[in-house]
Parts: structure tokens; C-alpha cells; sequence
């Protein structure tokens, strides 16, 4: 057997290594933009619970300041934290209530201080 012969033996039964090299590489590559695809999807999972959580709070307290004649910012005040404790939101969120522009600002931020759900009350 000449030595042409034993290269083409060895050839047709399997892989080099320069092939099995690069396969392993594409595969780390995908696998790598798999897990950062993923990453991103569960980030914006909990923005999405987050926002949720600030709208539903936000619209239990003008629910209740719609049963209320009174609405000053005291009573709003009020009304929001009680809100807020009932539904044990406290993931990250913070609830504000303050007057801007002669207008009462209801608020939720996040731990940063950017808002997360904002209304306005006024007239």
C-alpha cells in the first residue's frame, strides 16, 4: 500500500480535526446567541410584570378616588400607599404621589427614579 492510498483510507472513515475544529466553533457561536437571546427575552419578561404591576396599581387607586368625594392630595397619598401595601408590590417599585403644575402626579418608579406608570389628576 503506497502512502496514497493510506491518505485516502484514512480520509474516506472519518474527520480531520480542522473540520471537527470548526463545527465546535459554530456550535460554541450559536450556543452563545441562544443564551444572550434568552438573557433579553427574561429582561424584558420583567419589565413587562413590572409595568403590569405599576398600571394595576394605579388604576386600583383611581377606582377607590372615584367612590371618594374628597380628593386632595392627602387623600391620594393615601389611597396609593394603602394600594400599594395591599398588593405587596414592592419588587423594585416605588410609589409617589405630588403636585406638578397644579395637577396631582400619581407615579410609579423604578429603583433608579425612572417612572414606570405615570397619571395626572386635575381639572
Amino acid at each position: 500500500m503506497t502512502n496514497s492510498e493510506i491518505y485516502q483510507n484514512q480520509k474516506s472513515s472519518g474527520y480531520t480535526v480542522i473540520e471537527l475544529a470548526v463545527a465546535v466553533g459554530i456550535l460554541t457561536t450559536v450556543i452563545g446567541c441562544f443564551a444572550l437571546t434568552m438573557r433579553g427575552i427574561h429582561e424584558m419578561e420583567k419589565l413587562f410584570q413590572m409595568e403590569t404591576k405599576a398600571i394595576v396599581l394605579l388604576n386600583n387607586t383611581i377606582e377607590r378616588l372615584e367612590a371618594q368625594e374628597k380628593r386632595d392630595i392627602n387623600s391620594v397619598r393615601w389611597i396609593l400607599n394603602d394600594e400599594f401595601k395591599k398588593n405587596s408590590m414592592s419588587s423594585g417599585l416605588t410609589p409617589i404621589c405630588k403636585i406638578e403644575n397644579a395637577k396631582i402626579l400619581i407615579c410609579v418608579t423604578k429603583k433608579n427614579g425612572k417612572p414606570v406608570a405615570e397619571l395626572k389628576l386635575g381639572r
